[in-house]
Parts: structure tokens; sequence; C-alpha cells
């Protein structure tokens, strides 16, 4: 028979390898002894002692996509040189890995390691029925518990078309048998599944139930465990584990985060986990289940309020854990529009206390830094202020006749020139960081407004001194691109005095279409924004716009229980006239005695 191991991602990837293949080379009745292993040995050396055994190795590294979230580039990196080097040294050792197919891509990040990952790939498809009935019964089996009929054939229905129902599954068959055990039930049945809820409500109800039972303090840091125990990604969130004692900020004292830990871990709540960290006074923090991180809606709600912050927050921890590895020396705190971004999240989210304490530390360091330099920058300009005036005095005194003026205004030329391309520079790089700020706050066209302003200053008024020049040039370069990268809005159509519900484009895309709760139909310029006609006529507000096919016709729902139909002329020179001569005409049928009848000849019926 083949030696077996299994080992999943941890903390120290390079010590799990090694401490796995010392277990294999002891065998199994060598565990502990091999918690003993001196870690410091090479991959050559336990390569050696692998081949050593003249027997297969099988290595299996389960939910291999928390290298990418749960550990940091150098970490990932060790690992995977680690294996890597396991498998150029060795030729009897056999690596399955298990892994979520949305990460697969992450693999073109690190080409030597996914070079040597050379068999095909299985694909786990979505189970069927009788894949989910097994995975129901078998484990029931195993331990002697009988299923309902009822219940397994309720618990199929629920998850065969559900996407991503597994974990949930998992969940409520936990919580069922904890339930039935707690009631003395050796037959797991269709009611208890129903009082807890199915397989969304089982854990929708638990983990509202735990949050409501907390004290609004104890709340505040429930929010903030469970948005640190989740890693946002582009299509999925997943797991992250924590240290307890990195929460520890100016709100929540290591005391406080114990406490709310207690209650959340407690057998009466089960949301998250605490393992005690080795060689370490810490505590790990992890959610019980991933599903807890899919499907509670609440946390879902806060996920998607935090979804700006968060990125923010995680980068400023980073940051601040660079500057505390670098003895907080001052050329890394944030500065500038860094630090002005830094800012605007406090303002936004400070009530929410997500920074841990090193993070508050750097930021008010940084604020400190600046204000520091912004006095001093003002003492010096006063100091030159008052060597200036000093120096005109010595020119008036001086001067004599026409030279003597001819110097000083000279002089004042020259100072006059200097403080405008100063003035420049800082105005520049002022509305850089107001772009940024806007489109924090998504404000977007502002963003882009006052990105643009910077960059026209640098084109319209070159600075001459280099260093200036460079900075207020990046700063405009930065600001433009994030704003144009950033901004989703195309432009603002502003002229309704109360509520818009409905708006249309025409056919052609020339024209829009709105309608309000202040009882009028307005018609825009699409390139312009301008408002080219305003209908009024409905008693009620307006629920709803539409163009015809040919954009000539609009059509208009309100709730004065009335569809009113609007003609519409392009707003083009040519189709005005025709619209005009064409009223013109039905006027001079009517009217015969009007002296100028040749007006519209020549002119067409019929518009564009």
């Amino acid at each position: 028979m083949p030696t077996k191991a299994c080992i999943l991602p941890g903390k120290d990837f390079r010590t799990c390898v090694y401490t796995v293949a010392s277990l294999v080379g002891k065998g199994a009745g060598g565990l502990g002894s091999a918690l003993a292993f001196p870690h410091d040995l090479n991959c050559q050396v336990i390569g050696e002692r692998l081949k050593a055994l003249n027997t297969p190795v099988i290595l299996i590294i389960d939910q291999f996509e928390e290298c990418f979230t749960m550990c940091d580039d150098s970490q990932r990196q060790e690992f995977f040189d680690c294996l890597r080097e396991l498998i150029d040294c060795t030729d009897n050792l056999y690596i399955f890995i298990g892994m979520r197919s949305d990460f697969r891509g992450r693999w073109r990040e690190y080409p030597k390691f996914a070079g040597r990952i050379n068999k095909p790939y299985i694909n786990v498809e979505h189970l069927s029925r009788e894949e989910i009935e097994e995975a129901i019964t078998k484990p029931a089996d195993w331990v002697g518990l009988g299923i309902e009929g009822r219940l397994k054939q309720q618990l199929i229905n629920d998850v065969e078309d559900y996407p991503g129902s597994l974990p949930l599954l998992q969940y409520t068959l936990t919580e069922l048998w904890r339930e039935s055990r707690n009631q003395g039930d050796e037959v797991l049945s269709l009611k208890t599944y129903e009082d807890l809820g199915g397989v969304e409500g089982t854990l929708q109800k638990r983990a509202d139930a735990v949050y409501e039972s907390l004290s609004a303090t104890e709340k505040t840091v429930a929010r903030r465990i469970f948005l640190e125990l989740t890693q946002m990604g582009e299509t999925t969130d997943v797991r992250r584990r924590v240290r307890l004692r990195e929460l520890v900020n100016s709100h929540h004292s290591l005391e406080l985060l114990q406490q709310v830990s207690e209650k959340l871990a407690d057998k009466d709540a089960r949301l998250i986990t605490k393992t005690d960290e080795p060689d370490s006074q810490d505590v790990i923090l992890d959610v019980v289940h991933e599903a807890l991180i899919r499907h509670w809606q609440m946390l879902r709600e806060w996920k998607e309020e935090y979804k700006l912050g968060i990125a923010i927050e995680r980068q400023i921890e980073a940051e601040a854990q660079e500057w505390e590895k670098n003895q907080k020396k001052p050329g890394f705190l944030r500065k500038d529009d860094r630090l002005a971004v830094a800012e605007v999240y406090l303002s936004r989210f400070g009530d929410w206390q997500m920074l841990n304490g090193v993070a508050e530390e750097y930021i008010q360091q940084s604020q400190e830094l600046r204000n520091r330099l912004e006095r001093e920058e003002k003492e010096r300009q006063q100091e030159k202020l008052a060597a200036a005036r000093r120096q005109n005095r010595v020119v008036t005194l001086f001067s004599i006749g026409l030279a003597g003026v001819a110097i000083f205004a000279g002089y004042q030329w020259w100072n006059a020139q200097n403080k405008a391309k100063e003035a420049t520079q800082q105005s520049t790089i002022s509305l850089a960081q107001s772009s940024e700020t806007a489109l924090l706050s998504d404000r977007q066209l502002e963003a882009v407004v006052a990105a643009t302003q910077s960059g026209r200053q640098i084109l319209g008024r070159p600075i001459k001194n280099a260093n200036l020049e460079q900075e207020a040039n990046q700063q405009a370069i930065l600001a433009l691109q994030r704003g144009i990268y950033n901004t989703q809005e195309r432009n603002r159509l502003e002229g309704h005095s109360s509520a818009v519900y409905s708006v249309a484009f025409s056919p052609d895309g020339k024209t829009i279409a709105s309608a309000s709760d202040d009882k009028t139909v307005k018609v825009w310029d699409a390139v312009t924004a301008k408002e080219i006609t305003s209908f009024k006529g409905h008693s009620e507000r307006v629920w709803g716009v539409a163009f015809s096919p040919d954009g000539k016709t609009i059509a208009s729902a309100s709730s004065d229980k009335t569809v009113k139909v609007w003609k519409v002329y392009p707003n083009t020179l040519k189709n005005l006239i025709v619209y005009s001569c064409n009223r013109l005409r039905v006027y001079l049928q009517s009217n015969p005695n009007v002296s100028d009848r040749t007006l519209c000849d020549g002119i067409d019926t019929k518009s564009n």
C-alpha cells in the first residue's frame, strides 16, 4: 500500500511540507517524534529520505486556492519553490491538488511551478440526484444514523438546482445532527429540518439570532470581525483567517475582542472558530464555513456597503505594516493625495472602526508630518517675505532716479513670475487631489472636471523649475488616468424639479426623453445634454416614457390615468423649418388675407 499524507495550506507552508515529509519518513508510529523534526533541513535531504522509503508517497493538498487568498506573495512563492524542489529531487512523490476552478487562471502568475504540474485537470461537475443522495446518506450510515425518506427527498429537491448549495447542505446536515443529538433522536427528521429553516434558513436564522443577542458595542465588533474574515474576490468571496491581537485598535480592546469572539464561537452560536496559534500567545479566528460568507444576508449587505472601503483599508494596513517593519521611518508615511484618500476613507467609514491599531497610528503620524511640514513652509514663506521687505527697503534707499526704479520693477516682475509658477504647481496638485477625493465620493463627473483642469493648467502655463514641473505633471497625469479609467458616468441632465421615474433613448441614440414626478416629459440632446423641449399636460406624476420606432413620437404614461402622445422632430435647422412650414400651411388655408403666402415655397413637407 502506498504511504499517504494530507496537508492544508496554512500559516507556514514550508514547515507544513517538511512536517508531512517527516511524518512519512518516520512511519505511522512516528507522530510524536515528528513534531520535533528539524525544520531547517533542505528539500534535497527531505527528498533523499522520501526516496529511501522505496514506496510511492502521495501528497494531497486540498483547498489550494487558499495559497492565493490567505498569504502574502513571499509566503506563496516560498511554498511553490519548496514543492517544486521536492518534485525535482524525488521520483516517488505524487502530488494531488484540490482547487476551485475559478482560481485556475492564477497559475499563469507562477510559470515555473505551473510547468511542473504536467497532468490533466479533472473538473468536478455539479452533482446529480443520485450523487446528492450519496452525499446525504453515506456519512449518516457510517455513524449509524437514520434519515427519514421524506427528509432525504426534500433535501435533494432543495439543493439539486441550487448552484453553490453544497456548503449550505453540509452546514444544514451538521446542524440537523447536532439538534437530533440534543433531542436524543436516532433518526434525522423532516420536522427538525423545517424547524431549523431548511437549507437556506438554517444558517440565516442562527446568524441573525446570535447577532441580535449582542449589545450595540458588541454588534460593531462582530460586524468588523466578519468583514475581516472575508476576502472579497472578483467573482466569489472566500474566507480569510486573522489573528485576534491584530484587531486591537483605539476602539476595540483585546478584552472586548475576546468577549465578542467567544460569543460568536460559543457552542450555541458556532459562527466562527478560535484556534490557538502554535508558539504564540495569539488566537486564529476563522468562519465556521464559507457558506456564512456567501449566504448570510446581513453580511452580504455589509460587504456591499463597505466594498469601496475594504480595499483602501487593506492597503492602508499593508502600508502600516511595512512602515512598522522599517522602524516607523517618516519616508514610509502617506503624503499629499494618498493621505487625502485616507482622510476621505476615515470621514466616510471612520465610525465602522475597521483600521487596526498600527494603521491608526500610521495615519495619525502621516497627518502630524503633513501639519509640521505645512507649519515649516509657512514659516519659510514668512521669512522670505520679511527678507523681501528688507531687501525692498535697501533697494528703495540706494536706488537713485530711473535706474533705481528699473531695478525695483525688474525684481518685482521676477518675484511675481516665480510666485505665479509656484501657484500654478500648487493649484495643479490641489486640483488633482480634488479629483481623487471626488472619485472616492462617487462624484465622477466632478472628478473628471478637476483632473482636466489640472492637466489644462500644465499645458497652458509650463513651469520652468524642473522639479516643480515633474511633480505637477505626475499629479495631473495620475488624476486624469484615475478619472478616465474609474468613471462610468458620461453626462448629467439636470432640469426636472422632482424625481425622475423613466428615461428612454431615441432609436438613433441622439435624443433622450425623461418622465418625472414634476408632471412633465422633457426631451434632451444626448450629446450636449441640453434640454430641447418640455411637454406639459399631465395633471399627475409621469411614470413611463417611450419612443416610437422612427423616433418621431413619444408616448407617456401618468398617474392621472392617461397616456399622451407627443410629436418630436429631430433638432436640426432643416427639420425645424419643415415643421414650422407645415404649421404655416394649415394657418394660410384658413386665413386667405395673409400677404406673404410664398414664405414656404420649395420647402419639403417631410422631415428627416
